[in-house]
Parts: structure tokens; sequence; C-alpha cells
């Protein structure tokens, strides 16, 4: 038997990712759950209105999503608990710049990608940062012979909007199911 949960939304899970933005001259990294893919160039992410992180998102129209693994929660956990107005968080992670000005890429993510904003669609408490995708680094360890990235062995961390959160890790091959 089923429940109906009524109007909520409940896609999940999602990758957890940390954004990544210049903000007043500095790098800053806000913790984010809301991501999404909108086609194979163009991805989206939905930040709180009152989120410092939007500062240098619509100042430098870029931001970095930079995939998790296990061992890089606690300094992604502390950016969620820290407050950009107040708190400097530019010191939590060592970043690098690429094809993008004003995306810091975080140098230990299994997977960091630099963003050109292209478009923001506001609603009325979350503004959605609709990006182009210019610049995808991922760390070669997980790469496959073929090019593709071993999401298996990386093992990146899923938000599923609850107290926790779970890591990705089991595979189930394509053909199996034919």
């Amino acid at each position: 038997m089923r429940k109906n949960l009524g109007a909520k939304n409940k896609l999940y899970p999602m990758p957890l990712v940390v954004i990544g933005t210049v903000a007043e001259g500095k790098n800053h990294y806000m913790l984010a759950g809301h991501v999404g893919i909108i086609d194979h160039g163009t991805v989206e992410v939905s930040i709180h209105k009152s989120r410092y992180s939007q500062k240098g998102l619509r100042a430098n129209q870029a931001y970095s999503i930079n995939l998790l693994t296990e061992d890089m929660l606690p300094a992604a956990n502390k950016s969620a608990f820290m407050n950009g107005w107040k708190e400097d968080k530019s010191n939590l992670f060592e970043a690098e710049f690429g094809a993008v000005a004003g995306a810091p890429l975080i140098k230990n993510a299994p997977v960091s990608m630099a963003c050109q904003v292209i478009d923001i669609y506001e609603r009325p408490d979350f503004d959605i940062f609709i990006a182009r995708v210019a610049e995808t680094l991922v760390d070669e360890k997980y790469l496959q012979e073929d090019g593709s990235i071993d999401y298996a062995k990386m093992a990146p961390v899923m938000f599923v909007a609850q107290k926790h959160h779970y890591v990705l890790g089991t595979e189930c091959k394509l053909e199996a199911y034919k």
C-alpha cells in the first residue's frame, strides 16, 4: 500500500555539492543539495535569497559545482553552518581557477565544473541560477579507460533532504535489465 504525502517534492537523492563563487574579492563556498541538469551543457542551482552566495553569483555571473566524497564532508558541513555575511569561508578549501573567472574550483574535489550564468529565474524565496558548463575537471583516479567517470569508485555523497546523507556506490548495469 502507498501513502499520499501531498504536494511534496521528493525527487531525491541528488548530489550534495559545494558551490564556489567569489564575493567581495574572496572565494566563498556554500553547501547545496538543490542542483540539477537542464540539458547536456546547462545546469542550475537553487539558492535562498538570504544567502551571501547570491552576492558573488550576481556580481560575477559565475560559479563552480564541486562534487563531494565522504572525506570532504567536515569542510563542506562547516561551510553550511558558517554565516557568509559574518564569516570568511575562503580558507575552507584549496582552490584553483580555470576557464571561468569568479568560479573557484575545489582542488581535491573529484569533479569540479566551472559555470557561466546565462539566466536567473527568480522565485519568492529562492533564485535559480542557470548556467552553461564551460569546463569540467575530474581527478584522474576516477576515470575509466574509455574516459568516462567511475562513480561507483568515486562514491559521491548524495543529498536526501533529511538529517543525513548517503554515499553512492552500487552499480546496476543497464544490460542486465534488457
